[in-house]
């Protein structure tokens, strides 16, 4: 599922009157220093209404839909996010609406710091992320049995270059 982080800080730009900034939010990949908010509740809120308010805020990626298909057909497909839990319906809801048919196992929410403990709760064989820092922290850990599998996308470029051309396995 991929949203658009510019319509976001727009939103609570407008909603809110947050200091909200796209530019901000591209440096640091950080929501506390792009919405200017240090309440971790306030951003979760908002991110909540921002959902329930904008009907086409988050959608699957082209050709998800029918990857998660086959995918759920032959393995067992956990999603794992950073989303605080309080947006487990609004998360739901979304799941419902775009990928009605795609059949997983578990949705654990709330691992804003690091999604290694759900990871190896579930035994995980095979691991795919958005997130440069996820991948990052989730490969400092040698004894992890997991294979990582990056999938660059707005998070891959910041100041201009392509950080995932770091990335070794």
């Amino acid at each position: 599922i991929s949203m658009d982080p510019k319509e976001y800080l727009e939103f609570c730009k407008t909603m809110f009157g947050w200091n909200a900034s796209y530019e901000v939010y591209v440096q640091t990949h950080s929501w506390h220093q792009a919405t200017g908010q240090t309440d971790d509740e306030a951003i979760s809120n908002a991110w909540g209404t921002y959902l329930e308010t904008v009907e086409h805020a988050e959608r699957p990626i082209e050709g998800a839909h029918d990857a998660l298909k086959k995918l759920g057909e032959i393995a067992d497909i956990y999603l794992i996010t950073a989303r605080h839990n309080t947006q487990i319906e609004a998360t739901e809801a979304i799941l419902k609406k775009y990928l009605p048919d795609v059949q997983y196992r578990e949705l654990s929410m709330g691992h804003t710091k690091n999604k290694i403990q759900p990871i190896i709760d579930f035994e995980i064989d095979y691991y795919i992320d958005d997130s440069y820092r996820e991948v990052s922290l989730l490969l400092e850990h040698k004894d992890l049995q997991t294979k990582i599998i990056p999938f660059p996308s707005f998070h891959a470029f910041s100041g201009g270059y392509n950080k995932w051309d770091n990335i070794k396995d």
